[in-house]
């Protein structure tokens, strides 16, 4: 049998629950008006929509339980928000809210549901913008946030209708833009499982997916001796929530995640997990063999129209650690 020495790989990387992105600066340019068109929501409603799930955050966080979440959060939104609590009631940390301040929003408009608005935060100073989306399927049910994001450095707010106007609330599969809403969701995905994909002719560079790869880059360098270490993302189901914009493109928000895949190939030697990572864990802080992290990313796009000659931002993005998994070498190598 061969004498292997005990090696120990402590994740650092992992640690950090979201990115460390901030915008240095953000332009947010004033909404359109259109007399001709009214929103499917008004300030004084909106404002109350806030409120409630402010406090329901403070409730949720005080109880340290994720069940007053389910009146005010739904779908990713609720699944992010959940782990986020889990993860810092286990380090015994509190959880700050989400910044639900308005700087703008905007809404749709029409006669049908669902309903969805966009809120933009106001701009402070070191701070990213947080964008914030609500759904509303039914005319008897609450309006729910189904995604939040920081707008990314150097990012730019598109020109959007004012709240009073609104604008229409396009479908997954719509047509005269660049890419449909769900096919520019899944051609980002390709791009993060495969840099060279050709998607990569329809998109610019952002700040987001160049972390995503120096991260795993990084990551992969640090176990190497001791591990072999994968990502493969994948796009969520089952909204995306896309407003039209006045330049005939549009304003989308929807959910990918990625598992980043680590497997011990040295015998003897372990990953041991710190952050948020180890919090999901629990006590077992020890990996022998695979350990298997899901995250959950909140991203907001803007999409061109099909003839304007430009490609899709993505201009916000917020990540957070959604479970773990493992395997001891015993499982992974049963009988020795």
């Amino acid at each position: 049998m061969r004498n292997y020495a005990l090696r120990r790989v402590v994740i650092s990387l992992f640690a950090a629950g979201s990115l460390l992105l901030t915008a240095c600066s953000a332009t947010i340019p004033t909404p359109v008006v259109d007399e001709s068109r009214k929103g499917n929501i008004n300030e004084t409603r909106l404002v109350s929509v806030l409120d409630h799930t402010e406090a329901t955050m403070r409730m949720s966080a005080e109880e340290k339980s994720p069940a007053p979440l389910n009146s005010r959060f739904a779908n990713l939104g609720l699944r992010m928000r959940s782990a986020e609590l889990a993860i810092a009631t286990a380090n015994n940390q509190e959880l700050l809210p989400i910044d639900l301040s308005t700087a703008q929003a905007t809404a749709s408009q029409g006669s049908s549901w669902p309903r969805a608005f966009f809120n933009v935060s106001e701009i402070t100073e070191g701070k990213a913008p947080v964008v914030s989306v609500f759904r509303q399927e039914q005319a008897t049910e609450n309006y729910h946030l189904n995604y939040w994001a920081s707008l990314l450095p150097g990012a730019k707010w598109p020109s959007t209708a004012r709240l009073e106007s609104g604008a229409p609330l396009l479908p997954d599969t719509a047509t005269g833009l660049v890419l449909s809403p769900r096919d520019a969701l899944g051609a980002y995905v390709k791009l993060i499982n495969d840099p060279n994909n050709e998607a990569k002719d329809l998109f610019e560079s952002d700040p987001f997916m160049e972390h995503l790869r120096s991260y795993m880059s990084e990551w992969q360098s640090k176990v190497s001796e001791i591990a072999d270490a994968s990502m493969s993302a994948t796009a969520e189901e089952p909204l995306i929530t896309t407003l039209g914009l006045e330049n005939e493109g549009a304003l989308m928000a929807g959910g990918i995640s990625y598992d980043i895949t680590s497997t011990v190939k040295l015998e003897g030697s372990s990953i041991t997990l710190t952050g948020p990572i180890q919090a999901l864990m629990g006590d077992n802080k020890e990996v022998t063999g695979r350990l298997v992290s899901k995250r959950a990313v909140s991203l907001i796009m803007v999409i061109p129209k099909a003839d304007s000659g430009e490609k899709i931002r993505v201009i916000g993005a917020h990540v957070t650690p959604l479970s773990v998994s493992s395997q001891s070498w015993a499982d992974l190598h049963p009988g020795g």
